[in-house]
């Protein structure tokens, strides 16, 4: 029985898992310099001690909209494809372990993001959390 740990984070109401390995650390929002000419859903950058990390806001990325920020948003600083990003998140909610016997395919459900983005489901007690591939997504 193969078991993962995983950041579980919200975006609206939804909970969604990522790999804790991918991640580097969770910090709060802070002031994010915007650039010129970059994708919708790329906030900026921000100096995180002496590193200069992209960010992009998770929601506009997923295409479920902007909405204002509160003091219960994060950026989870996250590795993948060689690459060091921030995502901005709604809020952070706790890291768990799921076993894969808890997780259904992506090809089980049908959402409104990109079914390459999603890993699986799992199914927590009486929760869902959608398992994100962040390969696939950045």
């Amino acid at each position: 029985m193969a078991e993962q740990q995983n950041v579980i984070f919200k975006l609206d109401d939804v909970e969604y898992g990522i790999d804790i390995m991918q991640v580097n650390e969770i910090v709060k929002l802070q002031p994010i310099t915007k650039m010129p000419n970059t994708q919708d859903f790329v906030d900026g950058v921000i100096n995180l001690r002496g590193r200069v990390i992209p960010v992009v806001d998770l929601k506009v990325k997923f295409n479920l909209g902007r909405k204002e920020r509160n003091e219960n948003n994060r950026i989870i600083v996250i590795n993948v494809n060689n690459k060091t990003l921030g995502m901005v998140v709604d809020e952070v909610a706790e890291v768990i372990r799921i076993n894969e016997e808890q997780i259904d395919d992506a090809e089980a459900i049908s959402v409104d993001i990109n079914e390459d983005y999603i890993r699986g489901v799992a199914k927590i007690e009486s929760r869902l959390v959608i398992l994100l591939n962040l390969e696939n997504i950045f």
